[in-house]
């Protein structure tokens, strides 16, 4: 049981022989989705992992199956200012959040408010520069990483050399007047939509994955983005099915309604 209090743990210290134990564990699961999340399998899984008293469990990837579009609501973007940490430590055991579909626990330590998020940063400085990212000192940091042979990765690329670095830019630029001119309309097909965590209150975090999109998007100051649901605090999911009284998966179906009606349980 994972009973000690989530913390922040960079994933500068993640091995690559862990990330690729990770994925082919991912690979795996996903031949298991259909049979794992069917009608009759997944809510006695949901069940199961409700009764544990704390931890994360539940792959989302069975619940996005589950319910499909059920999960996806549109909210006022102003709504989303927290996002939660990818990598965070509990009980010594290193768990990446996107893995979960249900949280548990303290999360003041693996939540940080929405400024702070390195890519937003980025399309803030890149706003300033009107783009020319060559005059922007992120585009002067990622250089002296790369020559100093710790370079950074951005969208599983890993930015060691000046061409990388320039298409970087290129792509996030390209991807901002595609949003800018058409808006945020569709996930792409090579994406999943932008996903949210809902903590004990009611709270929403932005997931890890979609940063570039969602970035775009707050400085374009959109007033709507469309997200998934993919992490509910067991806390809250409890108190809805309480207040309502309701099993845990239409207690699921609920909070999505109340979020595409208020955008926050209780404002």
């Amino acid at each position: 049981m994972n009973s000690q209090k989530p913390k922040y743990f960079s994933p500068s210290y993640i091995k690559d022989d862990f990330l690729k134990f990770r994925n082919s564990l991912g690979r795996v699961a996903a031949h298991f989705i259909p049979i794992a999340g069917n009608r009759i399998v997944f809510p006695l899984l949901l069940k199961t992992c409700m009764r544990r008293s704390s931890g994360f469990c539940l792959n989302p990837y069975l619940a996005s199956y589950f319910f499909k579009e059920k999960l996806l609501v549109t909210l006022p973007l102003s709504r989303i200012n927290h996002f939660m940490r990818d990598w965070v430590l509990i009980d010594r055991s290193k768990m990446h959040m996107s893995d979960y579909f249900i949280g548990g626990g303290e999360w003041d330590e693996i939540v940080t408010d929405i400024s702070t998020m390195s890519v937003l940063k980025e399309a803030q400085q890149l706003m300033q520069k009107d783009w020319d990212f060559k005059k922007t000192s992120v585009y002067t940091s990622l250089h002296k990483r790369a020559e100093a042979s710790n370079p950074k990765k951005r969208q599983h690329v890993l930015l060691d050399t000046t061409q990388k670095i320039d298409t970087y830019f290129l792509q996030f630029k390209e991807l901002y007047e595609s949003i800018k001119n058409n808006g945020l309309l569709s996930t792409p097909s090579d994406a999943r939509s932008i996903g949210i965590a809902i903590d004990k209150n009611g709270n929403i975090s932005k997931l890890p994955g979609g940063q570039h999109r969602f970035s775009i998007a707050y400085i374009l100051n959109l007033p709507e983005i469309s997200v998934e649901i993919r992490m509910i605090h067991r806390e809250y999911l409890q108190k809805i099915c309480d207040e309502f009284n309701l099993d845990y998966i239409d207690g699921v179906l609920k909070i999505a309604q109340i979020l595409n009606e208020k955008g926050v349980h209780g404002n």
